[in-house]
This record gives C-alpha cells, sequence and structure tokens, in this order.
C-alpha cells in the first residue's frame, strides 16, 4: 500500500507540495506529502464520513483511497489505479448521503 501511496503523492501537485513550492512555501514540498503517510482504515462509511470531516490524512475503504487536505479537499483514487484519481471532494459541504451515493458508484 506504500508503494500506491507515494506514486499517487508523486503524480498529484497539489498533495506533495509542488504548487504551494512554486508559490514560495519552500517546506511544503517537505511538510505536504507527510500528512498523507499513514493510513487509516475506517470499519465502515460513517467513520470515513467523519475521518473526512475532521483530519487530514489518506483514509482506505473498500477498493478506494481518500487523500484528504483541509486546503485542497479530498482526492479519491481506485487502489488499482494510481495514475489517475476518479473524484474531487468538497468534503466539508458534502452531506452523508452524497459520500454514500460516491462510494456506492464507484
Amino acid at each position: 500500500m506504500k508503494e500506491i501511496i507515494a506514486e499517487i503523492l508523486k503524480n498529484n501537485g497539489w498533495l506533495n507540495g509542488w504548487y504551494d513550492y512554486k508559490s514560495g512555501d519552500v517546506m511544503a514540498i517537505v511538510n505536504q506529502p507527510e500528512k498523507f503517510e499513514s493510513l487509516g482504515e475506517p470499519k465502515d462509511l460513517e467513520e470515513l464520513y467523519s475521518m473526512l470531516r475532521n483530519y487530514d490524512g489518506t483514509f482506505k475503504y473498500d477498493k478506494l483511497l481518500f487523500f484528504n487536505d483541509s486546503q485542497y479537499g479530498c482526492f479519491v483514487y481506485y487502489i488499482d489505479k494510481p495514475e489517475s484519481y476518479i473524484e474531487h471532494l468538497s468534503i466539508h459541504i458534502m452531506s452523508f448521503e452524497n459520500l454514500k451515493t460516491i462510494v456506492k458508484n464507484s
């Protein structure tokens, strides 16, 4: 799983800090990816929703990886397709039912 997370971070300029670095935040390329290195594994969809509403980080649910950042939103990837993300969510304004529908249809 660490390899998949690393591959996604390598290719996403918001998550790896590259865009912030280019804007002048020289520590972003160190600090930004660090918060995505550990993996949360919620036991159900309600716990995932709560974690996404309250924490930055990487969360695995079913066949999906959620990279949640309070500044840039939540990037959703299939575990078996780390080369491109499938959704970008604004979790802070999203209802539980919306998240449930997106996960069910993914």
